[in-house]
């Protein structure tokens, strides 16, 4: 003899299952992004270092530096967006059969989705950036 309730969590314990796992994986591709476009934007901005500083010692402001520097992040970004959400759509038609409370093709998922990897991506973006700022442009040709 069992509750309705036990009965009812016992019945969907599978489903529960997947769910959580999804959402693990979800959040470790979230975080695998974020440390992703952290070592690509600092590493261009340690390439390019140079020409940063020279940009600003001839008259450039910080702030189209920062501006090339986040165009530079955003190309990429939006390649692998445009590439990812027809894949997406496709993993989502597959997955049909497991999908709960939404369908397949549900545009406010997709639209989430994407923004949420474009946030996580400009957060990562940030400190490299945030680097420019503060760097001394006489220092930096100085040292090479």
């Amino acid at each position: 003899i069992t509750t309705l309730e036990a009965g009812f969590r016992s019945s969907i314990a599978r489903e529960r299952l997947l769910a959580n796992i999804s959402t693990f994986f979800g959040v470790i591709s979230l975080v695998l992004v974020g440390m992703g476009v952290f070592a690509a934007v600092a590493d261009t901005v340690t390439q390019r270092r140079r020409e940063m500083a020279l940009r600003l010692t001839l008259g450039g402001t910080r702030l189209h530096v920062v501006a090339l520097t986040v165009r530079g992040t955003l190309f990429p970004l939006g390649i692998g967006l445009l590439t990812g959400l027809p894949l997406a759509y496709v993993a989502g038609q597959a997955a049909r059969g497991a999908l709960f409370g939404i369908t397949s093709s549900d545009p406010l998922t997709y639209l989430g989705s994407l923004l949420c990897v474009a946030a996580v991506a400009m957060v990562a973006a940030f400190r490299p950036v945030r680097a420019v700022f503060q760097t001394d442009p006489a220092t930096t040709l100085r040292l090479e």
